[in-house]
C-alpha cells in the first residue's frame, strides 16, 4: 500500500541531509532516521494492523555536556492486515492509517558528548494528526466497523531508551526503541517504533 504523506518526512530527510556539512560542526544537532513501528494498543489496531514504518527528522540543541533539547518531526504509517482478518477471497483495499507528529523532547545522556559509546534516554510529547485511507470493499460496513479510527488531532507522549555510536568526530549512528501514547478518549493508542538512523 502507497502511503504518500511520506514525500514531505522524506524530502526533509533530503534537504536536511545536504545541509548537514553547513551546521554539523556547530552546536546544532540534526537527526535523521527511519524503522518499524509496531502496533500495541488498542486490540483492534494491535491484531489488526501490520508494523509498519517510521521517519523522522529533528535538530537538537545542547543544554549542557548531558542534556539536550529536540524539535521533531515524524511519520508513522501502518498497514491493514485484511487478508488475515477477512480471508484472501475477500475483496478489500485501504484502511491504512498515517500519524503525522510534532514534537520535542529532553535528551539525557549518561556521558559527555565525544564518547564513543553513549546511552541516553528522552522523554517529550507534542501534537500527533491521525488520518486513515478510504477503505473500499463488499462487505456491510457492521463487518468491518470496528477497524474505522476517526481523523483526529491528539497530544502524545513518549518515552525513549537508546545508544549513540561515535564514528566520525560529526557523525554519530544512533538506535532508540520508544514507548508513544496518543492520547484518546477511550484507549489510547500505544506504538512502539524502533529507530536507527544519524546523529550529525
Amino acid at each position: 500500500m502507497k502511503h504518500r504523506s511520506y514525500i514531505v518526512p522524506v524530502a526533509l530527510l533530503l534537504m536536511l541531509a545536504v545541509s548537514a556539512g553547513q551546521v554539523s560542526s556547530g552546536p546544532v544537532k540534526i537527526y535523521l532516521g527511519l524503522g518499524p513501528t509496531i502496533p500495541a494498543a488498542p486490540d483492534n489496531l494491535r491484531s489488526d494492523y501490520n508494523t509498519g514504518l517510521n521517519v523522522l527528522t529533528g535538530l537538537g540543541y545542547p543544554v549542557s555536556p548531558f542534556t539536550e533539547l529536540i524539535g521533531r518531526l515524524e511519520l508513522h504509517a501502518v498497514s491493514l492486515d485484511s487478508n488475515d482478518r477477512f480471508g484472501a477471497d475477500i475483496d478489500f483495499s485501504g484502511g491504512g492509517i498515517d500519524l503525522l507528529m510534532l514534537g520535542a523532547d529532553i535528551r539525557f545522556s549518561t556521558c559527555r558528548e565525544g564518547v564513543t559509546a553513549r546511552p541516553f534516554a528522552l522523554f517529550g510529547g507534542g501534537v500527533s494528526r491521525l488520518s486513515q485511507n478510504s477503505i473500499f470493499t463488499e462487505l456491510a460496513f457492521e463487518q468491518y466497523a470496528s477497524l474505522i479510527f476517526e481523523s483526529q488531532t491528539r497530544l502524545y507522549f513518549n518515552l525513549v531508551v537508546g545508544l549513540d555510536l561515535k564514528v566520525a568526530p560529526n557523525l554519530t549512528l544512533f538506535a532508540m526503541a520508544r514507548y508513544l501514547n496518543i492520547t484518546q478518549d477511550t484507549d489510547n493508542i500505544i506504538l512502539v517504533p524502533v529507530t536507527l538512523g544519524l546523529r550529525l
